[in-house]
């Protein structure tokens, strides 16, 4: 069976409604994330659920000039030539100067890595870690679970913040949805 065969058949039309509602979901999203002026956002949801065949394609032509123009409107990155340290060479030069570029600051010394090869040895690492801490504790992670060990490192945390150390915990959105959930209350 063709493509054209395939299309002219009832699945071409099945096929198009889901595409066109997955089309419009994923924008729905993009419309509910803008904050800039939420009688637009509104407008543009009415439009895209109550009438998709026209919200839809309005919204991917009106929408997508806006965020071009957004985009324009940004500052430049500065040139970061003027930011490397001159002792950097390579790859480290380029990044140092683009941290310094963003007005981030640049590498410090002293620091160290070295690599851990299983959960169990994270774990240990993590929380020896958390115990030497005595100003400042800084944790970005994707997945923060609602099981014994999340549970036994934001109590760590919170022991640490008691005793006046800073901490702060950064957690994906998606991947620590349930940690969200009166798992982090303690370190509010």
């Amino acid at each position: 069976m063709s493509l054209d065969e395939l299309l002219s058949t009832a699945f071409g039309p099945y096929l198009a409604t889901v595409l066109g509602f997955g089309l419009a979901v994923l924008l729905l999203a993009f419309v509910l994330r803008e904050h800039e002026r939420q009688s637009a956002s509104i407008a543009w949801v009415l439009a895209i659920v109550l009438v998709p065949i026209i919200g839809v394609p309005a919204y991917l032509i009106f929408a997508g000039r806006k965020l071009a123009i957004k985009a324009r409107a940004k500052d430049r990155l500065q040139a970061y030539a003027q930011h490397r340290d001159a002792g950097l060479t390579g790859m480290a030069g380029d990044i140092e100067g683009i941290m310094r570029g963003y007005g981030m600051s640049g590498a410090s010394a002293g620091n160290h890595s070295r690599m851990v090869t299983s959960g169990e040895e994270a774990f240990a690492e993590l929380t020896t870690l958390i115990d030497r801490a005595e100003e400042r504790i800084d944790i970005t992670t994707f997945h923060l679970g609602r099981d014994h060990v999340g549970r036994a490192i934001v109590e760590q945390l919170a022991e640490k913040a008691e005793e006046g150390v800073e901490v702060r915990l950064l957690v994906d959105a998606l991947g620590s949805i349930w940690a969200r959930f009166g798992l982090l209350a303690v370190l509010e």
